[in-house]
């Protein structure tokens, strides 16, 4: 639109209405756009920056509409914290890009609290900052922050987000997320990736759990994993009780070698200085590191049951009698992870890092379990957030 702008030509113009269009075409009924395999809010707060400056820049109807929709699904995975968007989404990011939210903060409340909330998150040091990307999302990270700076003394005062009502409830069936709130805690639960759980405490303001699904080495020393962006089952959907079944699958775990590195510097230098080569090999790449998925004949079944003072949580993994022939040789989970290549989303989490409170199981329940898979082909975990005991010793770890 900028070069239409600057030279006239209405070809200029023509494309980039093509292009809008076809974005707008991959917005869901739920508000979000489309990144690979479903809804990803960090990335979506970058793709909110450059439609909302099209529509300063050409503004019709049908996109203002669009980015009110995508601002009001954004704003249930804005974090008590001051975080935004994670493991939870199909991308796995955590960044958030305030320029375009500032600017629709011109007429949108919510926005505004969106872009407040997250400059809270920046402040404290738990959000990911320009001091902790790298040189691919300096520029447009720094392109977002001047945006900020330049339109956020006219913002509208902020609208209450999601998780400051004393109770709020959300599913989004198609992108795979449910937002749980009540007084004490806020909970996202991620679906599609896997049953990843985050829950935040309120009067804490930080996140007390982490828990990005499973990790388990099999005993032919196979990797497999719950968080690769995936369909899932409901079994039961209420406001104070999810029960969802998902599938395990392979770990897409490649990591550089020196063969591997020099290939691809020379990729670099030759066949991929040609835009349309350089995005066939791209798409080749998508594929091997993030779109590729190989099913493992396991399943998890999480049974989340939510009330004002307590999270009970579930868990049935079982396998087939093959599976089960080869035995486990271990099982994890609670802590936090990504389940597949992706650059963005493993900047280092700052503060959280050191302050997060892990709900944790006991080694012997894990070692349990693996026995179980192995012999028996279940087996259950149960474990709990009790939020009275963490507002007494924030601390102190539940089991």
């Amino acid at each position: 639109m900028l070069a239409y702008r600057y030279f006239g030509d209405v070809r200029f113009l023509k494309r980039s209405e093509e292009i809008v269009s076809q974005v707008l075409g991959k917005q869901s009924r739920e508000g979000w756009f489309l990144e690979y395999d479903g809804a990803d809010p960090g990335y979506q707060s970058l793709c909110m920056y450059y439609l909302s400056r099209y529509q300063c820049l050409n503004p019709t109807e049908k996109l203002a509409t669009a980015l009110d929709n995508s601002v009001e699904f954004l704003a249930w995975f804005s974090h008590p914290d001051g975080t935004l968007g994670g493991e939870y989404g199909s991308r796995r990011t955590n960044i958030f890009y305030p320029g375009g939210l500032s600017i629709l903060g011109q007429s949108n409340s919510q926005a505004s609290g969106i872009v407040l909330n997250a400059s809270r998150g920046g402040e404290s040091g738990l959000a990911v900052s320009l001091s902790d990307v790298d040189m691919g999302n300096l520029a447009p990270l720094s392109e977002n922050q001047i945006a900020l700076s330049e339109n956020l003394q006219n913002m509208l005062p902020p609208a209450p987000l999601p998780f400051s009502r004393k109770r709020s409830f959300r599913v989004f069936l198609e992108a795979g997320m449910v937002a749980v709130g009540y007084s004490k805690y806020y909970a996202i639960v991620g679906l599609r990736n896997g049953g990843v759980l985050k829950v935040f405490s309120k009067d804490m303001q930080k996140v007390v759990v982490d828990n990005c699904g499973y990790v388990g080495v099999t005993g032919r020393n196979k990797k497999i994993t719950t968080q690769i962006s995936q369909d899932y089952s409901i079994l039961v959907n209420s406001e104070n009780r999810i029960v969802f079944k998902i599938q395990f699958y392979e770990l897409l775990d490649a990591v550089p070698t020196p063969f591997r590195m020099i290939l691809l510097r020379v990729l670099n230098l030759t066949v991929m200085r040609n835009v349309r080569m350089g995005n066939f090999i791209k798409k080749i790449l998508v594929r091997l590191l993030i779109s590729k998925k190989k099913p493992f004949p396991a399943t998890l079944t999480r049974d989340i049951q939510f009330s004002e003072q307590e999270i009970s949580i579930t868990d049935v993994v079982e396998t087939d009698a093959k599976s089960k022939s080869k035995g486990f040789r271990s099982l994890f989970f609670g802590h936090r992870f990504v389940g597949l290549h992706m650059a963005s989303s493993r900047y280092y989490p700052g503060l959280s890092a050191k302050n997060t409170p892990e709900v944790t199981i006991d080694g012997n329940e894990l070692d349990r379990s693996v026995k179980e898979l192995s012999t028996a082909g279940e087996t259950t975990l149960k474990w709990n957030v009790d939020f009275r005991h963490y507002i007494a010793n924030e601390n102190t770890h539940d089991k």
